[in-house]
């Protein structure tokens, strides 16, 4: 020891040792705030990530979600399936003879740019979760699609073994999703299709019934794409449920009754009856 240095008090030598203790600490808790923020920006970046992700799968176009969608898996092909088409929104009003208009009284044909509608004004009234061996009108149906049903149309030219085929995957398919009414269309489906599944905003033709194609429509448009998702589903409670009659309305009857009731004898046999007996009339309103 130099001549000059003097040995460091106790007090000093306390005091040393509370500063290192000082130091030590303040650089743990540096290291600990630096840890924390990393491992925070990492959850962010992986909630963003995720989030991307998530938007994306949403937001793409069918024709990206799977082949069958896209009209080109084999399955599609063979069934002579197009991609899935997006038709002009044609809004979502109601065709109320309260409030005279051109529409109104008009056929569905008069209504529709494209054809089976997706998208429109409509009749206030709903039918039931079902499939259904009758013609049921379609200005009827697009209101099922606002609430985020898909309907499966089968022309009246689909061969009866591929009828029986579409009728009973309905069925089945209706145990998992509600959202669903299979009905016949009234007339050959546009490009000589001879099925049509229909969502709102999304249309796809095919040349033949094919479960594959049908239950890959099912599942991405079910209860996802109708302004209003969460309004069904439907059973004979507050919806129409043809009976062995046709449910059409030309021309258009005045609304009445009860939300979403049907008027006459409409008994059911519930929300996956097919061919119920009695007859729905066009005497109906709902919301």
């Amino acid at each position: 020891m130099a001549d000059d240095e003097q040995p460091l008090s106790k007090r000093e030598r306390q005091k040393q040792r509370r500063a290192s203790k000082r130091e030590t600490q303040q650089a743990a808790a540096r290291r600990q705030r630096i840890r924390k923020t990393v491992a925070s920006g990492l959850v962010a970046l992986i909630v963003i990530a995720v989030i991307g992700v998530a938007g994306y799968l949403w937001q793409r176009p069918p024709a990206e979600e799977s082949a069958a969608l896209g009209g080109e898996s084999e399955t599609a092909q063979a069934a002579g399936c197009d991609a899935v088409a997006q038709p002009p929104d044609l809004g979502s009003d109601h065709l109320q003879v309260q409030q005279p208009s051109e529409l109104a009284d008009s056929a569905p044909a008069d209504i529709y740019g494209h054809r089976p509608a997706t998208s429109g004004p409509h009749i206030s009234a709903w039918v039931a979760t079902g499939v259904y061996e009758r013609h049921v009108d379609e200005r009827l149906l697009v209101h099922n699609l606002e609430h985020g049903y898909v309907v499966a149309w089968y022309s009246p030219e689909l061969g009866d073994q591929q009828r029986q085929a579409l009728l009973e995957w309905g069925r089945s398919a209706i145990e998992d999703t509600p959202y669903l009414i299979v009905a016949q269309y009234p007339e050959p489906l546009p490009d000589g299709g001879k099925v049509g599944y229909v969502a709102w905003g999304h249309r796809q033709l095919c040349d033949d019934f094919d479960a594959e194609v049908a239950g890959e429509f099912l599942d991405r448009f079910a209860n996802a794409e109708g302004p209003e998702p969460n309004a069904g589903p439907h059973d004979d409670s507050d919806g129409l449920t043809p009976g062995q009659e046709n449910v059409v309305f030309p021309p258009f009857e005045p609304p009445s009754g009860g939300e979403g009731s049907g008027s006459g004898d409409s008994g059911s046999q519930g929300s996956t009856g097919s061919g119920s007996q009695g007859d729905a009339s066009g005497e109906a309103s709902g919301s």
